[in-house]
C-alpha cells in the first residue's frame, strides 16, 4: 500500500509538472538578430529615401509612379473582393503550373 502511494505521488508529479519556458535567447541567437536587423535597416532606409524624393525633392517621375500604382491597386480592389483575388490566384496557379 505504501508502494502504491509512492507510485501515485510520482505519477502525479510527472503529470502536474509545468514545462520549462524557453527564453528568447534560447530560440534565436544574437547573430541572427543582428543579420535581420541589418537587412531591415537597409529596406527601411530605401523606403525613407523614396519618401524623401517624393516629399522634399518633389520628383515628378517618382510621384507619378506612386500615384499610378496606388490608383491601379484601388481600381483592382474596386473590381474584386480580396477573397476573390485569392481564389483567382489559386485557380491560375493550378491551371498553369501543370503545364
Amino acid at each position: 500500500m505504501v508502494f502504491d502511494l509512492v507510485v501515485f505521488v510520482q505519477v502525479q508529479n510527472i503529470y502536474t509538472r509545468t514545462p520549462k519556458k524557453k527564453s528568447a535567447k534560447d530560440l534565436v541567437s544574437d547573430v541572427i538578430v543582428e543579420k535581420v536587423a541589418d537587412h531591415a535597416l537597409v529596406w527601411i532606409n530605401r523606403l525613407l529615401a523614396i519618401d524623401h524624393d517624393i516629399a522634399i525633392k518633389r520628383d515628378r517621375k517618382v510621384s507619378t509612379k506612386g500615384i499610378l500604382i496606388l490608383w491601379v491597386v484601388s481600381f483592382i480592389g474596386m473590381l474584386f473582393n480580396f477573397l476573390t483575388l485569392i481564389y483567382i490566384g489559386e485557380f491560375v496557379s493550378y491551371v498553369f503550373m501543370d503545364v
